[in-house]
């Protein structure tokens, strides 16, 4: 069954919300979850970063997730969001790297400083739209001591990730980043 939330004027419904948390159905938790995002109401947090710890079967609920604590823009999710991006997928079909990219983007969004080694981390080693997501990440970071791992992912196979990378760097101006990315364009065009 699916279920829509129909709203009543000034009536509360964050409680709601929060009960439907716990259903037993996604369909019912997915736009739960996505509706605490919209309202704004920080006391959603712990709720929303239970569901990203304890959900993990349900990996569009988590993305969503993810999501509603950006919108929420609570630093008591940091923690978890650096935890999240280095979990080990153990899911048949390994879709837990949409989760990973979308936290790598949430802590770079969020400004989280002490994501850089965990984000330097999954940029080493991962799938490639996660690697790219955390190079984008450092990239809003401003961290300078982020370019020798994003020059060295300059060399990835995969375009997505040099282009992360390369834009990363322009983003933190470090005068010998910007020289090697200068060189490299000089390179490809002989």
């Amino acid at each position: 069954a699916i279920m829509t939330f129909q709203f009543v004027k000034d009536a509360p419904v964050g409680p709601a919300l929060m009960k439907a948390l716990k259903d037993e159905s996604a369909y019912v938790r997915l736009p739960a979850v996505d509706m605490l995002g919209k309202l704004g109401d920080k006391t959603a947090v712990p709720a929303l970063i239970e569901v990203l710890q304890n959900q993990k079967e349900y990996w569009n609920v988590r993305r969503s997730a993810v999501d509603a604590l950006v919108k929420l823009g609570d630093k008591a999710a940091l923690p978890v969001l650096r935890a999240v991006i280095v979990e080990k997928d153990t899911t048949r079909g390994g879709v837990w790297w949409s989760v990973r990219h979308d936290a790598c983007l949430a802590l770079g969004q969020m400004g989280d400083k002490e994501a850089v080694p965990a984000l330097l981390e999954v940029l080493e080693k991962d799938q490639p739209l996660v690697q790219a997501a955390a190079a984008t990440a450092l990239g809003m970071l401003g961290d300078k001591s982020a370019a020798p791992a994003l020059l060295e992912a300059l060399n990835s196979k995969e375009a997505r990730v040099r282009s992360a990378a390369a834009d990363a760097l322009g983003k933190l101006g470090d005068k010998a980043a910007l020289e090697k990315l200068q060189q490299l364009e000089k390179n490809d065009g002989d």
